[in-house]
């Protein structure tokens, strides 16, 4: 009997948690200029971990309860991956452009690398290289609309600096929650990672919480539902188990197919217009994609017995 491997598992759930955070950046560009950032961002934390409790409560039941180092560990997750992820993101979309935060952001799969191969020692294979390599090439083509000009054009302010800050911190999430998830399942560290980056967030969102215009209408309360329910509490779940059936390196490298997604529903949802650069950037991001994970099989053969010599 044929089953699938843990590439071809791992390709599924990135690529729905990449179409997820490619929708946060829709949400994200809308909901930054109607509300403060910290009260979102703690707003969101919130109502993401309701809706993992549903999903975890039972298995915490089950499982041991971490030890303090372990929690300590957890707890630097939580803050890496929700609290300064959360708030550098917001911040840095409500004083940045949607591009040129779509172009920052799409170095996390060379930065996660980066810091796999100076603190862990662990180095990329050829494939990985060119992988990020085209999957890059193919984000600057989106952005610059195929011209070098637009590209020249960049300029680094103070928005795009915090948006640096939440590059460093997302890739330093994946890393550790990779090594969380050597003693944890996915769903116990998302969950406990929540918890702890949440509570984190709550002082900067009660402190803010007077700066706040509550007139966001109904489409901002469900904006805020999705961000929080579905980002916090589904496509992080979806990444952390991604980085578990085959490494934070690996998995950094379908990073680049969110901002891609990104561009693709605001065309959708808010009437963007999709040019032929959009369609050819996409292509290559994909093929990079396949490119940096194509070293393990997608199918899973189990071996055959082998025959013992009767000599």
């Amino acid at each position: 009997m044929i089953k699938w491997g843990p590439t071809a598992k791992a390709a599924l759930v990135l690529t729905l948690a990449q179409l997820m955070y490619g929708g946060n950046l829709v949400a994200g560009r809308i909901m930054a200029q109607r509300i403060n950032p910290f009260v979102l961002a703690a707003l969101r934390g919130w109502v993401g971990m309701v809706v993992l409790s549903f999903f975890a409560f039972w298995q915490i039941r089950k499982v041991p309860r971490p030890k303090w180092r372990d929690m300590g560990l957890l707890a630097l997750v939580g803050s890496m991956g929700i609290t300064l992820a959360y708030l550098t993101y917001l911040i840095g979309l409500k004083n940045s452009t949607a591009t040129n935060a779509a172009i920052i952001t799409a170095a996390l799969p060379a930065v996660t690398n980066a810091l796999l191969i100076v603190g862990w020692k662990v180095k990329p294979s050829r494939l990985e290289v060119v992988g990020i390599g085209t999957s890059f090439l193919g984000l600057l083509f989106v952005f610059t609309q195929g011209s070098i000009t637009e590209l020249l054009r960049f300029r680094m302010s103070y928005g795009e600096l915090v948006l640096c800050g939440n590059v460093l911190v997302s890739a330093l999430f994946s890393i550790l929650g990779q090594k969380a998830m050597k003693r944890f399942s996915p769903l116990v560290v998302t969950f406990y990672a929540s918890f702890w980056g949440t509570l984190f967030l709550t002082p900067f969102g009660v402190w803010n919480v007077s700066r706040v215009n509550w007139n966001i209408g109904w489409s901002g309360w469900l904006l805020i539902l999705y961000m929080g329910g579905v980002i916090t509490g589904l496509a992080n779940l979806f990444n952390l188990y991604g980085i578990k059936l085959i490494g934070s390196g690996r998995a950094a490298i379908y990073g680049n197919m969110s901002p891609v997604f990104g561009i693709l529903l605001s065309g959708v949802i808010l009437g963007e217009h999709l040019a032929w650069y959009h369609w050819v950037g996409f292509t290559l991001v994909m093929t990079g994609v396949v490119c940096g994970v194509s070293q393990t099989n997608l199918i899973h053969k189990p071996q055959t017995k082998a025959k013992t010599s009767k000599l």
